[in-house]
């Protein structure tokens, strides 16, 4: 009974959300709108119930199945068009406050500090001074961030509060986010930073990628996927195998590689698209059968998964490349 009601109060809650904000232009960011996708959000990290019968939920009724896409898709372009209109007072506009709001606490901060932190636990380290003896090769010095957008947020926090010393490629498909998310980072960052960052626009998903794009992955010992890179798990499933493919480093043995997917469960797949343990266990059989004519083969190996955070819709899985 309770389970019922439950259930009858989400499906309710969500079609309702999902009615009210199809009436809007999306295109024109607007602090309604924006109000009522933090609602929904609050909404989604806030009421209670099992991952398992979420699913089950989904699996069983295909209005809401729906309505989630549809909420999901709907967040998904405000969200990027909201980066862009904001993204463009940033890279205008030299205001010191306005700097110090951009960098005020928040989700992103307690989002990397927890990767961050489950990559240290693996034995990953990010260095506040320049590392000139790493025998071990565990000094993290270049990183990919697959979809960082028109304001890379997290690459400018890595730099920033926790390694200034990596060199980080900002690989995005849009060629618009990456030059505004140049100019935002001209702007924000200090001058020894900014030369750091590197703007890529690029299809990740491109079969194969370019050799250049190939090259820069196979240096990098961490690879973040965004939680938006994808539209569904068989999107993300295809992207994911197309990163190790082509990151995979046979010429250094010492080179450790792991790659942060930013994923999400339960209610909070409302938000975010989806990745689970059966997609990726499906990945790495299609691995393994697209390499069996091939000598270089590569896997994925699950290392670390995030536990639910408060105020943090997004849960990391953490996987080896080997």
């Amino acid at each position: 009974m309770e389970f019922s009601l439950t259930k009858s109060f989400i499906t309710k809650q969500l079609i309702q959300f999902n009615s009210i904000i199809s009436q809007f232009n999306l295109l024109d960011p607007s602090p309604q709108v924006t109000h009522l996708f933090n609602e929904l959000l609050i909404f989604c990290c806030s009421t209670p119930i099992c991952s398992l019968k979420f699913e089950r939920m989904l699996e069983t009724d295909s209005v809401l199945k729906t309505v989630c896409e549809n909420l999901r898709n709907l967040r998904s372009r405000y969200e990027y068009h909201l980066e862009i209109h904001s993204a463009k007072i940033y890279a205008s506009n030299a205001d010191q406050s306005l700097i110090e709001h951009f960098f005020d606490g928040g989700d992103y901060h307690r989002l990397i500090q927890l990767e961050i932190n489950m990559l240290r636990n693996l034995g990953i380290q990010f260095s506040q001074n320049l590392p000139l003896n790493d025998k071990l090769n565990s000094v993290v010095t270049k990183i990919a961030f697959i979809g960082s957008g028109p304001i890379p947020v997290s690459s400018m926090l890595i730099l920033t509060e926790h390694t200034p010393f990596v060199y980080i490629y900002n690989i995005d498909i849009s060629h618009e986010a990456n030059q505004l998310a140049s100019n935002v980072c001209k702007q924000l960052l200090s001058s020894h930073l900014f030369e750091r960052m590197h703007f890529i626009t690029q299809d990740i998903n491109q079969k194969p990628l370019p050799f250049h794009i190939e090259s820069i992955l196979k240096q990098c010992q961490v690879i973040f996927l965004a939680a938006l890179v994808g539209t569904d798990d068989l999107a993300k499933l295809s992207i994911l195998q197309n990163i190790v493919k082509h990151s995979k480093n046979e010429s250094d043995q010492r080179l450790t590689q792991h790659i942060i997917i930013r994923t999400t469960d339960g209610l909070r797949q409302v938000l975010y698209p989806k990745i689970n343990l059966k997609t990726i266990t499906k990945f790495q059989l299609a691995l393994d059968n697209d390499e069996l004519n091939n000598k270089n083969k590569a896997s994925l190996e699950i290392q670390a998964i995030s536990s639910p955070q408060d105020h943090i819709p997004i849960t990391i899985i953490v996987a080896k490349i080997t």
